[in-house]
């Protein structure tokens, strides 16, 4: 008998031609890798992975806590309180990041369905109306938080430069006490990083000598190891860079003093315990973001030295009941309250000249606004009319013209 032979080799060629021959029958080569195509199937069944993987991720750490508690009764020492407490320290960064990944698959489940229908309900709010008005027709490049991230630290103020006159840019160097890593410049201190573990701050006035003024980027941010409850800023700060105290949810006490001029982007953002915020009357401009996701805060009053409201400002502030804007202000950018579901009192002043993209999109409880006859610019969505809202405005005004274009309720109101 004839023999043949065996090596892995023939084994893989003869694999190949057959591959080849089948090909030509239509067969797809199963050598290459396709990239997956964005599709509802497969949206759905991301989001159904994610949330599988959310689901482990609770059982084990719980698993652990309950290990722990036993060892806890059979064996007690320093190593163990340590462990114990750095586990209760991590918990909330933990929730918060299981909290994250099930709204991203909810992302994923409505980017779904908008490819099968084309249409989607959009705003939270629509489960309150009666349905009259039917589903809002969008594209997939509209759901924002899947086109882009909203969360912007670098974003551009265009009146930061003003607040910045004057302040020195030679760096005279860069160092490190037992609570801060800070540089130190000709004229003045910026706090770069907290390393301390107090949980009641107080930053010191000076550094080597030289008037602390700036608070740095992401200074504060995130501090969750130690909780930090209030932290008190000397009357020597000017500046609260990008993201300064972002995150800080244990936070119940900000004391701004009456020397700051300037509020970046997201630096008071996601302060979840955050009451009460009195904003000093030097502020120039409050940055994208500046105040996101203060869930707990009641009322806000924009001083009359303040320009700007920038994109985001007041984002998701849930419990916001009021706001009285400040003479000055000329620009309210896009989203800067919107969400702001118990928000029902906005006193705006007469000098007003932009109103952004979905300013006050998704307030519910808002239904009544009086728009100044300044406004020359109104964004698409500013207002949330599904739940009858009246905008109140001078005849032959930008207002009045936006409203009849958007079949929005309007009143006319007498010119001084």
């Amino acid at each position: 008998m004839p023999s043949f032979p065996t090596s892995k080799r023939y084994d893989a060629g003869r694999s190949y031609r057959l591959v080849k021959l089948l090909m030509k029958f239509g067969m797809k080569n199963p050598y290459v890798t396709e990239k997956p195509v964005a599709s509802p199937a497969l949206f759905k069944q991301k989001a159904l992975a994610l949330r599988s993987y959310k689901s482990q991720c609770d059982f084990y750490t719980q698993k652990i806590r309950y290990t722990v508690a036993e060892l806890e009764e059979l064996w007690t020492n320093d190593i163990q309180t340590s462990f114990i407490e750095e586990l209760d320290a991590m918990k909330p960064r933990t929730d918060d990041y299981l909290q994250l990944v099930d709204e991203y698959a909810s992302l994923l489940e409505l980017a779904a369905q908008e490819l099968e229908n084309r249409t989607i309900d959009i705003d939270k709010a629509s489960v309150l109306d009666d349905g009259s008005s039917g589903p809002i027709p969008i594209t997939l490049s509209d759901i924002s938080y899947l086109r882009r991230s909203r969360i912007d630290l670098g974003a551009h103020d265009p009146y930061y430069a003003g607040t910045q006159v004057g302040v020195s840019d030679v760096t005279v160097g860069s160092r490190k006490n037992t609570e801060y890593m800070y540089t130190v410049y000709s004229d003045h201190v910026e706090l770069v990083k907290y390393i301390g573990m107090r949980r009641t701050i107080e930053i010191p006035s000076e550094l080597d000598g030289v008037p602390v003024t700036h608070i740095g980027q992401d200074c504060f941010a995130m501090a969750w190891r130690i909780k930090p409850v209030s932290i008190t800023i000397p009357d020597t700060v000017t500046t609260l860079l990008p993201g300064a105290f972002r995150g800080c949810q244990y936070i119940r006490e900000l004391k701004l003093p009456d020397s700051i001029r300037y509020i970046g982007n997201y630096a008071c953002s996601f302060l979840t315990s955050l009451e009460s915020i009195t904003i000093p009357e030097g502020v120039i401009s409050l940055g994208m973001g500046a105040f996101r996701n203060c869930t707990e805060l009641l009322a806000v009053e924009i001083p009359n030295a303040t320009l700007r409201i920038g994109n985001d400002c007041f984002y998701r502030c849930t419990n916001l009941r009021s706001v009285k804007i400040g003479d000055s202000v000329v620009d309210i950018d896009g989203w800067a309250f919107r969400q702001c579901e118990h928000l029902a009192e906005v006193d705006m002043n007469d000098n007003a000249k932009k109103l952004g993209a979905s300013v006050f999109y998704d307030d519910i409880m808002l239904t009544k606004v009086e728009v100044p006859q300044t406004v020359k610019e109104i964004g698409d969505a500013a207002f949330y009319s599904r739940r009858g809202i009246t905008v109140v405005c001078e005849e032959g005004t930008v207002a009045e013209q936006y409203a009849r274009e958007n079949k929005i309720k309007y009143e006319i109101k007498d010119a001084v």
